[in-house]
């Protein structure tokens, strides 16, 4: 591939002249090449900043560097090694192989130093640093070299020779750059600890039937294209995890590898399988090209190819063609029975369409977008076909997030339509997962937790290796205050998943509650290492630097968080919040105007165009307390105006009005023995301080609440306020 970059740089290369000249007429899917193209960009630290293999839109990829003959400098370098004593030329290279390395190390140089929070990646940085040959740099001293070699040649007049040497020079620069990316490549692969994604110490026996599905590559620029490349990946991979003796990684795992340019066998070898799937969607007029590939990783060996050209109504019958060709190949070599996929979800060909794009939506979008665009199109799904249950689980989890950092839909619309969607699915589906972890976050939220574990272990009796069940108990532990319980299955989720960027993020949320800073920072670390873009890895980082106190590196991260999505008002609001607290008045006036701008006309919007003015004054008005109230119903675990608006009770007389109106919101604390935790801490805490009479229920509680969490209770000032709160 780099020998055909090279022989045409620095024009462009069509993909299908790169097909011919590197695979000539044997069948290989788009994502063959684009796999290829990854493995050299990322031997050459190239696959961010993409400055050496350029991609060119709806054609295919250039070389942006001039390829220049080095063959005489390459003579008088082994010349001199020639007349050196053997014992010294060990520790020697050629000056081009390490122009070659050089160039590799300060291309990407820059580019890592850009990314937040990715420690093993500057670490490397810095190593990097040492190398003072730029890309340029090199480029002209390689020029002058040939130059001057080329006048030599000249004054000798050997003609046929230099033109010898000028045929040669190119395959001589590919073969050093060649060797150059393979030194790379194996170093990065099989050295050091700081390659979380393959342990070349670790030899683990394959199961027959385990494949990875790697992600479909999207060749068209199309939003169509992305949902069907990400909903085909992700359905066949549920397809064949249900079927019996199939051991089949996520998405996030097979796409944290991809990402990394690494080859098929070194996949398989990470993943633990002996399959691989690769395949890839382009879009033709109104119509898509799907290209499959089965292959055998450690034999280089395609079993199975297949290409479809199909419209929207043909994507369910290709998925089941795909899942169903799979089982055949695969269990055709072993001793498993053959076992053909149903379809089990819908016949209906718009239905289907419109659940992909939920699915792409609920796994791709941001946190300002996710949701309303994710909901559209599942409802959507149902619209079309009624009986589509796995259409009404995809709802019932969305609805029961409705507030998990950030409010989507305020609480009274939520909980209907999360238990209408949980009902729906399971009476078409009584297995449907999605249904029953719902289920559990909303029986979290109540207090019922008897009823969120048996609907948690429903899921892991049929699907022990289901990590979303395995991080939602850890927010049940969480909630129960059993913070060793909840560092267990968030571990246990780890480990079935680890290139999950959302599993990372959720150990390191039990970290934060543990008070345990640096192993949250770490895990957020290898979040955003797996997907830098992760809004949710950034707000978390920025959460987990507040609690240690450092809000000038929490801003940054969420500076950089509100970059790749500025519209998320919860993080707008939170910025300006730090701003704030680090006494820069100006600039937390900016985010809260922004967040007002985002939210139109509300009374929400015009709680935050006031707020900046409201932290600099002494007193909280009857005005405050209006616009504050109606915010109890939108209540999040990163926003809550109970403090401030208890302050305001208290500077206006009004004790007992807010000790009704505040109870009235929480009735899980309207009970003897009541339990508090992170969902109600705040209401707790306002109850004791506003309560005109000794409530010890509520005060043991608290304590309770505390201990389980001393360290996070101690750096926020929780434990603090309590104390005052008692001792008043």
């Amino acid at each position: 591939m780099l020998k055909v970059l090279a022989e045409h740089a620095p024009e462009a290369v069509s993909r299908e002249h790169m097909h011919k000249m590197v695979w000539g007429e044997r069948i290989v899917v788009d994502e063959a090449l684009s796999r290829v193209i990854s493995q050299l960009r990322h031997a050459l630290n190239d696959n961010k900043s993409k400055r050496l293999i350029k991609t060119i839109p709806k054609l295919g990829y250039k070389l942006a560097v001039t390829p220049v003959e080095l063959s005489v400098a390459m003579n008088s370098s082994n010349n001199q090694l020639s007349n050196m004593p053997s014992a010294n030329k060990s520790s020697l290279s050629t000056p081009t192989t390490q122009a070659a390395v050089n160039m590799n190390a300060e291309t990407g140089g820059n580019t890592e130093e850009q990314s937040l929070g990715q420690n093993r990646a500057l670490n490397r940085n810095q190593n990097q640093k040492s190398a003072t040959t730029s890309i340029e740099g090199s480029a002209s001293l390689i020029n002058e070299d040939a130059n001057k070699d080329s006048s030599r040649d000249s004054n000798t007049g050997s003609s046929q020779k230099s033109t010898l040497k000028k045929n040669q020079s190119l395959w001589l620069l590919a073969g050093v750059l060649v060797v150059a990316v393979i030194a790379i490549a194996i170093t990065w692969v099989f050295t050091g600890s700081d390659n979380p994604l393959v342990d070349s110490t670790k030899q683990s026996s394959l199961e027959s039937n385990s494949i990875a599905i790697l992600p479909f590559s999207q060749i068209s620029d199309d939003t169509d294209s992305s949902y069907i490349s990400l909903g085909l990946t992700e359905e066949i991979i549920s397809s064949l995890s249900t079927t019996p003796g199939f051991n089949v990684p996520s998405r996030y795992s097979t796409l944290a590898l991809t990402k990394k340019g690494l080859s098929l066998a070194d996949i398989a070898t990470a993943l633990n399988v002996n399959y691989a799937l690769e395949g890839s969607v382009r879009r033709i007029n109104q119509s898509f090209r799907i290209s499959v590939r089965l292959i055998a990783p450690f034999e280089d060996k395609a079993l199975w190819t297949a290409q479809f050209d199909v419209t929207n109504n043909d994507l369910l019958k290709v998925q089941l063609e795909i899942s169903n060709a799979i089982i055949a190949q695969v269990s055709s070599s072993h001793s498993s029975s053959k076992r053909p996929i149903k379809a089990g979800i819908t016949d209906n060909a718009a239905a289907y369409q419109a659940y992909l794009k939920g699915t792409y939506w609920w796994m791709n979008g941001t946190t300002s977008e996710w949701f309303s665009k994710a909901e559209a199109a599942f409802l959507d799904a149902v619209n079309y076909d009624p009986a589509f249950s796995a259409a009404y689980g995809s709802l019932a989890y969305i609805y029961a997030r409705y507030n998990f950092y950030d409010l989507y839909i305020p609480q009274e619309q939520a909980v209907p339509k999360a238990r209408a969607a949980i009902d729906n699915a399971l009476r078409l589906n009584p297995n449907d997962a999605n249904a029953h972890n719902a289920t559990a976050i909303l029986a979290t939220l109540s207090f019922d937790f008897k009823k969120a574990t048996a609907s948690l272990n429903r899921v892991l009796s049929k699907d022990a290796n289901n990590a979303t069940s395995l991080y939602l108990h850890s927010e049940l532990a969480l909630a129960q205050l059993s913070p060793d319980r909840a560092l267990s299955f968030a571990q246990q989720a780890r480990e079935i998943e680890p290139l999950s960027p959302w599993v990372n993020v959720n150990l390191a949320i039990v970290h934060y509650w543990r008070g345990e800073t640096t192993q949250a920072l770490a895990a957020l670390d290898n979040a955003l290492e797996l997907d830098s873009a992760y809004t949710w890895a950034y707000v978390w980082k920025a959460r987990v630097l507040a609690l240690q106190g450092n809000n000038n590196d929490a801003i940054d991260v969420m500076e950089a968080c509100l970059t790749i999505d500025p519209f998320s008002t919860i993080n707008a609001a939170y910025l300006g919040t730090l701003y704030s607290l680090k006494g820069n008045a100006n600039k937390a006036n900016q985010w809260f105007t922004h967040t007002a701008s985002l939210l139109g006309d509300t009374t929400t919007a015009r709680f935050w165009k006031t707020h900046g003015d409201r932290l600099e004054r002494e007193a909280i008005s009857n005005t405050d307390i209006a616009l504050m109230e109606p915010l109890l119903q939108k209540q999040t675990q990163a926003f809550s105006v109970i403090p401030m608006l208890t302050e305001g009770y208290i500077a206006t007389q009004q004790e007992n009005v807010g000790f009704d109106v505040i109870r009235a919101h929480f009735p899980s604390l309207n009970t003897v023995n009541p339990m508090v935790n992170s969902h109600n801490a705040e209401a707790a805490l306002a109850l004791l301080q506003l309560s005109s009479q000794s409530v010890p229920n509520i005060s043991k509680a608290l304590t309770t609440f505390i201990n389980a969490y001393p360290v996070w209770a101690k750096r926020t000032g929780f434990k603090d306020r309590f104390e005052k709160a008692v001792s008043d």
